[in-house]
């Protein structure tokens, strides 16, 4: 399904998301983009960059400013499950 992200929606995945190589890819040529970008995630993708994003909040690796949009980001993909 394709999900529209922000760029900063984008970084959060990245850098705390730990997406497979396919995805990284992607998200990582759309860096340099400000604008939201239609990205193709499957059930599996979601799943797994929600499950790290929780994991990483869980773990302290998420700064404390960030956490209600790490949060957010995950309550968002989450409806697409």
């Amino acid at each position: 399904m394709k999900i529209k992200l922000d760029q900063f929606e984008r970084e959060l995945i990245l850098k705390y998301g730990y997406p497979f190589p396919e995805l990284r890819e992607k998200l990582k040529s759309l860096a340099n983009s400000e604008q939201p970008e239609s990205i193709t995630l499957s059930r599996v993708d979601i799943d797994m960059i929600t499950g790290d994003l929780s994991r990483s909040i869980n773990h302290g690796e998420v700064p404390e400013f960030l956490l209600d949009e790490v949060d957010a980001l995950c309550q968002r993909l989450e409806v697409y499950l």
